[in-house]
């Protein structure tokens, strides 16, 4: 498994057919990794999911009309590789809780074909989504994510 770099210490590896990010901001930058290897990484009729962190600070930052747009485009784009995709914010307290909300919100309007969900934990993301891809072994997602969001 090679590892990424991204922004800021943001890190994004592919791990069998699992796309691994922590996310470390919310950047342009950060959407031309994805860009650069997304068709290189499911070039061969493969589908995947998407173990995505962001970083405590995530909930002070807006991202930017570029940002947003580049990444809707990339949703579009490989929509229909994507299997299931987990997304974890593991801050605590109402305002954590509430952030996390808004994003499963934005996610029930995505209407995008596969299953989202927003966690608070990643133990029980890696769970859910070694359920929803077939055939991944859940302590083996555990190892592959360990060494990215280290």
């Amino acid at each position: 498994m090679r590892i990424y770099s991204t922004v800021e210490g943001g890190r994004i590896a592919k791990w069998q057919n699992v796309i691994i990010e922590y996310a470390a901001k919310a950047c342009v930058e950060a959407v031309k990794v994805y860009e650069e290897r997304f068709a290189e990484w499911i070039q061969k009729d493969e589908n995947v999911g998407l173990l995505i962190v962001l970083p405590r600070d995530a909930i002070h930052e807006r991202p930017s009309d570029e940002f947003r747009r580049r990444l809707a485009s990339l949703w579009r784009r490989y929509e229909e590789r994507i299997l299931a995709h987990a997304l974890v914010y593991r801050g605590e307290g109402f305002e954590a809780a509430a952030f996390r909300g808004l994003l499963a919100e934005i996610n029930r309007k995505s209407e995008r074909r596969f299953p989202q969900r927003v966690f608070a934990d990643l133990p029980e993301a890696q769970s859910w989504l070694a359920d929803e891809l077939e055939g991944i072994s859940l302590p083996k997602l555990q190892d592959a994510s360990g060494r990215v969001l280290t």
